[in-house]
């Protein structure tokens, strides 16, 4: 398995785009959060940021919310969806969900360029792959590609 860097800015612009068409404050947080969990992975490493965002938002709103990314379709249409399960079943904050939202699209991003089925308990993540050398480096490049879509994409 080596970095496909093509589709892992084709998969982040992907997310970013369906989080794009959620409220603006929303928004605005993951946008904090892309800039904020770059730094964490940077110097905390990925199992640290696993742990982290899975503590913020909650195994099963984490799993949740990659699934629905994992539909793939239109990003307008999968972001509003995802929205309202938030907002309607879910019932998170919109900073909960700001955290979700980051942690599920670094899954999603990782599952389609490793063909890894990442719906798993956050222990797992942490053990199996927070320290395998190849996953770490191909979520750095997700991370720093996230941050730059959202930097560029979500509002201030």
């Amino acid at each position: 398995m080596s970095i496909d860097l093509k589709k892992i800015i084709e998969h982040s612009a992907y997310c970013i785009n369906c989080i794009a068409s959620m409220n603006k404050d929303l928004a605005r947080r993951v946008r904090t959060r892309a800039r904020q969990l770059f730094e964490v992975l940077t110097y905390q490493g990925l199992p640290y940021l696993f742990a982290y965002v899975g503590g913020k938002t909650g195994e099963k709103n984490l799993q949740i919310i990659y699934e629905l990314l994992s539909k793939n379709g239109d990003p307008s249409n999968v972001g509003r969806e995802i929205h309202d399960k938030i907002v309607k079943d879910l019932k998170m904050s919109e900073e909960d969900a700001s955290y979700a939202l980051y942690g599920a699209s670094i899954m999603y991003v990782l599952s389609r360029v490793t063909g890894i089925d990442f719906k798993t308990s956050i222990d797992k993540l942490v053990y199996e792959y927070g320290f395998d050398k190849l996953i770490q480096k191909i979520t750095y490049e997700i991370a720093k590609w996230l941050k730059f879509f959202a930097e560029a994409k979500l509002p201030e």
